[in-house]
C-alpha cells in the first residue's frame, strides 16, 4: 500500500474515533493532516478566543517546512499509537 493510500485510510479511521481526542491531540492530528494535504500554513491567525482554533492554527504553523510525505508518515504513526485509546 502506498503512503498516500495508507494516509487516506488512516484519516478515515481517525475521523471514526469513538472518543474525541483532547484539544492538544486534536490539534496535532489537524495540523499533520493539513500539512500533508495543503503544505505550509498560509492562513492568518484565527480571530476571537476559541482555544481549539488557536491551538490548531499554532500546531499547523509549527510544522512549517515539514514535507507532505513526512507529515503523512507522522500522522499515520501517531494514529497507530493513539488508536487504542480513542477507538473505545
Amino acid at each position: 500500500m502506498s503512503l498516500a493510500d495508507q494516509f487516506a485510510d488512516t484519516a478515515k479511521k481517525v475521523a471514526a474515533f469513538k472518543t474525541v481526542p483532547e484539544e492538544g491531540v486534536f490539534a496535532e492530528f489537524y495540523s499533520l493532516y493539513k500539512q500533508a494535504t495543503a503544505g505550509d500554513c498560509s492562513e492568518g491567525a484565527p480571530k476571537g478566543s476559541d482555544s481549539l482554533s488557536v491551538a490548531k492554527h499554532n500546531a499547523w504553523v509549527a510544522l512549517k517546512g515539514t514535507s507532505k510525505e513526512d507529515a503523512m508518515k507522522k500522522y499515520v504513526t501517531r494514529a497507530q499509537e493513539l488508536a487504542p485509546k480513542y477507538q473505545k
